[in-house]
């Protein structure tokens, strides 16, 4: 299931993102967290067993930037365009709860 959400909407559309030149979701993300401080994503495999992407379309987690603990949030475009479902949706609520 985890690597069902790390792939995103797949090998095709990550290629067409990459052409275009655009990061990724988790590539954005490990840029805007200091460096070598950890990102604890979390909710991976939200949506599994599901009609929805795993994942629910955004990475969420707790990362440091700027040596303060932040929730981050990234919606990832090589899923359905970035379109919300309601996995998504119930996944940004339930990070939102940590903040």
């Amino acid at each position: 299931m985890v690597d069902r959400a790390l792939d995103g909407g797949g090998e095709r559309y990550r290629q067409r993102h990459r052409t275009r030149g655009r990061l990724l979701a988790r590539e954005r993300i490990e840029l805007l967290v200091d460096q070598d401080a950890p990102f604890l994503e979390l909710s991976v495999t939200a949506g599994a067993h599901t009609d929805f992407a795993v994942g629910g379309s955004v990475v969420t987690g707790i990362g440091q930037v700027s040596g303060t603990e932040v929730v981050i949030l990234a919606n990832d475009p090589t899923v359905r365009g970035g379109s919300m479902s309601p996995i998504t949706v119930r996944k940004i609520l339930r990070t939102a709860d940590l903040s």
